[in-house]
């Protein structure tokens, strides 16, 4: 099978044949390293590193650049595409990828981003450089999707308002009140039956 051919999915969708790099791509770091984890803070098992590498396939087949033998990887499961904005993971399975357990179609990849093959797939961990002391520990990277997580402190104190102002928070909050209002507020003055 020539390098260039398109491999299908189950699902019937393609991998890209071909990254072309659009005008202005500037690139400093072009190593890629891949590792299959024990677990999602588990030790590397194995990886793989590219250099210079524009698109990687992950797969069970034996046809993708990066081959995961597993039951819950389909045989094309995913890519790595380098972009203009950096590199990206796209999912072509309809198992997917996971990240903290939210099933996505395409994400950004960061150095450090942990990520899993399908809801009980496999768990690997995409970087820049080969960790040499693989054998000895794992490399902890702070949360790299915490910038995109942000929240909106204004549309949070709305909703909070529109929660606490409603009728059945009303209800439930006066229903506590009673239900504290007949307990004993002071443990210590228990009444406890004499001998």
């Amino acid at each position: 099978m020539s390098p260039c051919a398109p491999v299908r999915s189950g699902s019937g969708r393609p991998f890209p044949t071909r990254a072309w790099p659009r005008g202005g791509l500037v690139v400093t770091e072009r190593r890629v390293v891949l590792y299959l984890l024990e677990s999602a803070h588990g030790p590397p098992l194995q990886y793989w590193s590219f250099d210079n590498e524009q698109l990687i396939r992950v797969g069970r087949s034996i046809e993708n650049q990066v081959v995961v033998a597993n039951p819950y990887v389909s045989r094309a499961h995913c890519y790595l595409l380098l972009t203009e904005q950096g590199w990206s993971l796209n999912a072509i399975s309809d198992q997917g990828i996971f990240v903290r357990s939210e099933k996505l179609e395409q994400l950004p990849l960061v150095p450090g981003l942990v990520f899993r093959m399908g809801r009980n797939g496999p768990f690997l961990r995409f970087g820049n450089l080969i960790d040499t002391g693989m054998e000895k520990e794992t490399l902890e990277a702070d949360d790299p999707l915490s910038e995109m997580l942000q929240l909106d402190k204004s549309r949070v104190q709305r909703e909070v308002a529109e929660i606490t102002q409603g009728d059945f928070f009303q209800r439930l909050k006066t229903r506590v009140e009673s239900l504290r209002g007949t307990q004993n507020p002071d443990p210590d003055k228990t009444m406890l039956p004499t001998r």
